[in-house]
């Protein structure tokens, strides 16, 4: 009976975890953030923008579910004393998601995400402004990964 009460503490405890993981991710991703919406440009192309750095590109989350959204997010600095506009194209798997428009006040970071969904299960390669990210859409998502087996039985144990 022990076996079954310790099982059922350890699926508990996983489910606090879970919920603990998704809520920072969500205060994260909107509080830490100054969000802006990217403006796709019809006909643009990459120009030289010497006063621009695009800082980092993330993904979060890293793994989803089919038709689960995905935030690439990222920063640009401008390092001159005037606004400057970045403009990069987003780029999933080599296939254009159009070209994006960041505005940047002078001697600033911006922040920005772009939100995207994709339905098929795979590996996706993020390309935006020279930067790289990657994320995966599996069937489902095993809570159990990371779960070290007790070697005195036949169950998972978490926490010991």
């Amino acid at each position: 009976m022990s076996g079954i009460k310790r099982h059922n503490k350890q699926l508990v405890f996983l489910l606090i975890l879970l919920s603990a993981a998704t809520l920072i991710m969500t205060a994260c991703t909107s509080l830490n953030q100054h969000e802006i919406e990217t403006t796709p440009v019809a006909n643009g192309s990459q120009q030289t923008q010497s006063n621009l750095e695009l800082n980092w590109v993330k993904v979060s989350p890293s793994v989803v579910v089919p038709g689960q959204t995905v935030a690439v997010t990222g920063a640009v600095i401008n390092n001159d004393n005037i606004e400057h506009v970045y403009a990069a194209e987003l780029k999933i798997n080599d296939v254009s998601q159009g070209m994006h428009e960041i505005d940047v006040s002078a001697g600033k970071t911006q922040t920005f995400s772009v939100f995207i969904t994709e339905d098929e299960v795979g590996i996706y390669y993020v390309f935006f402004g020279g930067k790289t990210a990657q994320f995966e859409v599996v069937e489902q998502i095993d809570l159990t990964r990371g779960v070290e087996t007790d070697s005195n039985s036949s169950t998972r144990s978490c926490c010991q």
